[in-house]
């Protein structure tokens, strides 16, 4: 019996010591691939790397803001080489490298990571945000047309109307004394505004919430997606190999059955374009639809010949992603616009004023809200400290050399937006909300440590639309009604970044008071 348990002893102690050598040399040969790459590249990399999941614990445990700016004070550089599995993840704090990044040496960085198309379901992934390469290229001129002066100032009359019912809503709540969650109302603002100028639909989703159309618009972005549903999609990030087995199940970044519902009702919108004359509308579905390819066998022709032909897949994919780059960005752009006005009152003051010495009582448009200085410098000091995509990707689709750091082909160049816009060495007292900071705001612009619609040829087309839409309704809010705190706000607030769109750890809620 003593004999069987000393053997059964060292017959474990031999499996442990087996484990134990399998572990170091893992550790051993992880280390010196980083530190391979670190040579060839000359990008430094944080220490602590592990097998299989490289430097992901310390992310999640630090928090990705925190461990970038904890591993950028003590390497004592502005760019990092962190391994997410075996990808690695080249972060870039240095502006002069961003602006080659984005703009001077952009065709070896025009597409962002495959990971994003390959988690999206067809045929929303045909969006030009999803697309990469030649059908990018093609597509994007075909789109840029419709955010042309001419065309935004066609929208100004559908926006004014949403924005009436903005303010009408808002001065109804003033009345009734409610603290209210002021993205609910923003939300349904932006949903009726795209509904309007995209698509030629008046839904008015902020008295009328319930309809299918509505819910199932709002279900796409407001449903939290379930926990074992994220880890999956987050394995298959550092796992690129496990890609096809999502697919399998179908676990995807939006819902299955809200995302088909928004195909058959684009479906549907786009038949009864074709049997209407394009005469009578002159939005962003009937622009695509005037360029649709109809011949299902010359779709592949015209799509490798760069031709501005659309197919109908392409159709609902920009529809889809007009959608989505609206509806959350721009609302949540006027919740934090809100929060920033009811807590600095003289700010708010200044707008008021403003609008009052420059439009008077006048219908906002196009020409007059452009005089709205003030207002512009706040949305844009907001966008600042809340930029609505914390961080910007680009994959290296080709190896080249920055400022003596070599980007080899088959990595990913991430840009903290959020971090270059609260870094002390660029914006003094980077946590106040300071609208002065853009009194020459086309000077800060032009610096690639401000990019909250990003840069270069990638950078946001909705950029100018969103800017009309902010000042529209903002015009028509603050002639009815004042921003102010409730005891439910969060002061100081608590902003969360790392969950792909700025967030904040409570809703913003805000009282409203009655302007005479």
């Amino acid at each position: 019996m003593d004999l069987h348990l000393c053997c059964l002893l060292d017959s474990w102690a031999l499996s442990l010591a087996g484990i134990v050598v399998v572990v170091f040399l893992l550790l051993w040969l992880r280390r010196r691939e980083a530190e391979d790459y670190q040579r060839r590249t000359g990008i430094p990399a944080p220490e602590g790397i592990l097998p299989l999941i490289g430097h992901l614990y310390q992310v999640i445990r630090m928090g990705v803001d925190d461990y970038e700016r904890k591993w950028f004070n003590e390497k004592k550089t502005k760019i990092i080489v962190s391994w997410y599995g075996k990808t690695p993840l080249i972060t870039v704090a240095d502006p002069e490298i961003a602006k080659h990044v984005l703009v001077k040496d952009f065709p070896y960085f025009q597409d962002r990571p495959r990971r994003i198309y390959t988690m999206t379901q067809t045929p929303v992934n045909k969006g030009v945000f999803f697309h990469y390469g030649s059908h990018w290229k093609r597509i994007r001129s075909i789109l840029t047309p419709t955010f042309s002066t001419g065309k935004l100032k066609m929208t100004t009359h559908d926006i004014n109307r949403c924005s009436a019912n903005l303010a009408d809503k808002m001065e109804n709540m003033a009345k009734a004394k409610e603290n209210v969650e002021v993205k609910q109302l923003y939300g349904g603002f932006t949903l009726d505004a795209i509904a309007a100028t995209a698509f030629g639909l008046d839904v008015d989703s902020i008295n009328n919430p319930d309809s299918s159309f509505i819910k199932n618009i709002k279900e796409i972005f407001q449903r939290g997606m379930k926990p074992w549903r994220r880890i999956c999609i987050t394995l298959a990030s550092v796992f690129p190999s496990l890609y096809p087995v999502l697919r399998i199940f179908n676990l995807t970044f939006f819902n299955k059955e809200n995302v088909g519902f928004f195909v058959r009702q684009c479906q549907a919108m786009i038949e009864d374009r074709k049997t209407e004359s394009s005469e009578r509308h002159v939005d962003f579905l009937q622009l695509m639809v005037n360029a649709e390819l109809d011949d299902q066998s010359l779709q592949d022709q015209h799509i490798n010949s760069g031709q501005k032909k659309l197919t109908n897949d392409e159709i609902i994919g920009q529809a889809f992603l007009f959608f989505v780059a609206g509806y959350e960005t721009t609302a949540n752009t006027m919740n934090f616009v809100s929060y920033e006005l009811a807590v600095n009152q003289e700010v708010q003051d200044r707008v008021v004023q403003e609008i009052k010495d420059q439009i008077g009582k006048d219908e906002p448009n196009y020409e007059n809200v452009n005089k709205l200085q003030y207002m512009e410098q706040v949305i844009l000091e907001t966008l600042r400290m809340y930029p609505p995509l914390p961080r910007l990707t680009r994959e290296i689709g080709e190896t080249v050399v920055i400022k003596d750091y070599t980007f080899l082909k088959g990595g990913t160049v991430v840009i903290p937006v959020y971090g270059l816009h609260h870094n002390p060495d660029y914006w003094p007292d980077p946590e106040k909300f300071d609208p002065d900071r853009f009194e020459n705001s086309k000077n800060v612009q032009n610096k690639f440590y401000y990019m909250p619609f990003g840069l270069g040829p990638r950078m946001c087309l909705g950029m100018r639309l969103a800017m009309l839409e902010l000042k529209i309704a903002l015009v028509h809010v603050l002639r009815r009604v004042r921003f102010v705190p409730c005891q439910e706000t969060q002061i100081p607030l608590k902003v969360i970044t790392n969950k792909g769109l700025i967030t904040v750890e409570k809703p913003i809620k805000l009282a409203f008071e009655l302007r005479h």
